[in-house]
């Protein structure tokens, strides 16, 4: 507990000073999550040697192409790859619980990888960009539905969520992490701290709430790849937390919703 807790302190703090240090250290402190994402999800693709570091040379070559890239054509793969990856989220993926497909052949599965990865660093810069509350947001729904879902469910758990995929997982505990995230929202909209440009500020309730569901599967996802690979954790980088993948798994669901809804509803630009 005491390493879990430590390594969330770093993590907490690394976070912290790459938001103060500037757009370009974010964008650059966040590609490599995303590199060393990349390099996680090949292993659990079951890619190996030259393989996986092909798959990780190409990511870190589009990376440096996006940071490049003419603003104009930026924002065009921006947007672009966080609307695909809602709708995958959105349409598609409870299909895919509901029936544990299996990511296949290899090659099918890296690009699935990228469909995953890319999107949620493309959101984590631009809805830092929009402004840092954009960002704290819908990262504060998602930790503390976590939160209370894991405490909520050892708790009062009984029923549970997804037995075959995994097993402490509770519908209960789904609910007291959702009811979390709703009193979150609702305090906000009562004490005014809700940006301008949510226009009627109520929207802020089921914006949340929506980004908190999206986080509950994509925790549900990578257990599920997980489960299929055969591993317990994604990785072992982070002292009692596992892989990368293990400590973004939400965020890599929640965060191009939370962007796709802001931008067709007009608040981001």
């Amino acid at each position: 507990m005491l390493r879990r807790i430590a390594t969330a302190l770093v993590l907490f703090a690394a976070v912290a000073a790459l938001l103060a240090a500037g757009r370009l250290a974010w964008a650059a402190g966040t590609a490599l999550v995303l590199l060393l994402g990349s390099g996680e999800w090949g292993r659990l693709c079951g890619l190996s040697g030259r393989a996986r570091w092909g798959y990780l040379s190409t990511t870190a070559a589009l990376c440096a192409v996006a940071i490049l890239a003419h603003p104009a054509q930026w924002v065009f793969w921006q947007r672009a790859g966080i609307f695909a990856a809602a709708g995958f989220w959105v349409l598609l993926i409870p299909a895919w619980l509901a029936r544990q497909w299996r990511p296949r052949p290899p090659l099918a599965a890296a690009l699935l990888g990228w469909l995953l990865l890319f999107p949620t660093w493309f959101a984590l810069i631009g809805l830092r960009d929009a402004g840092i509350v954009w960002l704290l947001l819908p990262l504060g729904a998602i930790w503390l539905s976590d939160i209370f879902a894991y405490f909520g469910g050892r708790l009062f758990g009984r029923t549970k969520l997804a037995i075959h995929i995994s097993p402490k997982k509770t519908w209960e505990g789904l609910a007291c992490g959702l009811l979390a995230v709703i009193a979150f929202a609702l305090s906000l909209v009562a004490l005014g701290y809700t940006p301008p440009r949510i226009q009627p500020v109520w929207y802020l309730v089921p914006w949340l709430l929506l980004v908190a569901v999206m986080a509950a599967l994509g925790d549900l996802f990578e257990s599920m790849i997980k489960r299929q690979a055969g591993v317990k954790d994604s990785g072992q980088l982070l002292p009692g937390h596992g892989g990368v993948l293990d400590r973004i798994d939400a965020i890599i669901a929640g965060l191009p919703v939370a962007a796709a809804i802001g931008y067709a509803a007009g608040w981001l630009t």
